[in-house]
């Protein structure tokens, strides 16, 4: 079965440990522009805020599913963790997702003092094609690029303090020869064809034959040492985004971004999904790095 003719299927996080939410807030007005804000038990003057941007390959997905949940734990280390909902391709074509993301920003911003968010501290944190969501955006915003206008709030900055990227793609037009290359056949037969999940960013036409939009949409090339810290973490056993999309772009962000900015941990045997990065290890990772970034 190819990967758009799954049938969707919605899981709720897991929220109980959560004694305040405020769920169904519109960003902006339209449909699929509302978002969901997790807080945590401690008791603060301003927290720290983390936007989770889901995946599901631009074709599934809605906020706070159980995609959420490992963002969520980080509600225990002091982050009020934001759940949006953003349009899915077949409903708004690409770039709508990264306009809508960024409006999401500037709605964090612009009700700060309302929701007691520090407005020095946003971090965007996706999953799968959430990921690339998160990076593009970030990347795009710290060079002042890829804006419209969208939604309210516009006079305000939305850019982040850092970003987690978990086993995004990138590079779309490169799945084939990195499977190859890396020795996996990939999950989806589709891979690489108009019909895949990154086949649909494109409007249904098979990456290869569209590498202008490749190159427009791959976050590498916006990076500048004003591009926001930024950790990937990807799974050297990925059979739906090969673990050199994560890699390359760790290498490219070394080439453009200070060296103490960019950080990656590649999990030898993991999968693709965020059940394998539910780890202790990869939980202290970011809180650690989110510490030193966020508070140098």
């Amino acid at each position: 079965m190819k990967f758009i003719e799954r049938a969707p299927h919605f899981s709720p996080v897991d929220a109980k440990m959560i004694t305040k939410k405020i769920l169904d807030i519109p960003y902006m007005t339209g449909e699929r522009h509302t978002l969901d804000i997790y807080y945590p038990s401690v008791s603060r003057e301003t927290y720290p805020v983390i936007i989770d941007v889901y995946g599901g390959g631009l074709y599934f997905g809605a906020k706070s599913s159980y995609k959420l949940q490992n963002s969520l734990a980080l509600t225990a280390a002091g982050y009020v963790v934001i759940s949006p909902n953003y349009s899915l391709i077949w409903q708004a074509p690409f770039p709508t997702q990264i306009y809508e993301l960024k409006a999401v920003i500037r709605w964090v911003r612009a009700h700060a003092q309302t929701y007691q968010f520090d407005p020095t501290k946003i971090i965007l944190s996706g999953e799968s094609s959430g990921a690339h969501l998160a990076v593009l955006t970030a990347a795009t915003a710290s060079v002042r690029t890829m804006m419209a206008d969208f939604g309210p709030d516009l006079t305000v900055d939305d850019r982040v303090s850092a970003v987690i990227a978990a086993y995004g793609p990138y590079q779309f037009d490169a799945f084939s020869a990195q499977f190859k290359v890396l020795g996996l056949t990939p999950k989806f037969s589709e891979t690489g064809t108009a019909s895949s999940f990154e086949g649909q960013l494109f409007g249904k036409i098979a990456p290869s034959d569209v590498t202008h939009l490749v190159e427009k949409y791959n976050p590498a090339n916006y990076l500048t040492a004003t591009m926001p810290p930024m950790l990937l973490l990807a799974g050297t056993a990925d059979q739906v985004v090969p673990i050199l999309q994560s890699q390359n772009l760790a290498v490219a962000a070394l080439q453009k971004m200070p060296q103490s900015h960019v950080a990656w941990q590649w999990l030898k045997g993991t999968h693709h999904g965020p059940q394998d990065f539910a780890r202790t290890d990869i939980y202290d990772l970011k809180v650690q790095l989110l510490n030193k970034w966020l508070w140098h």
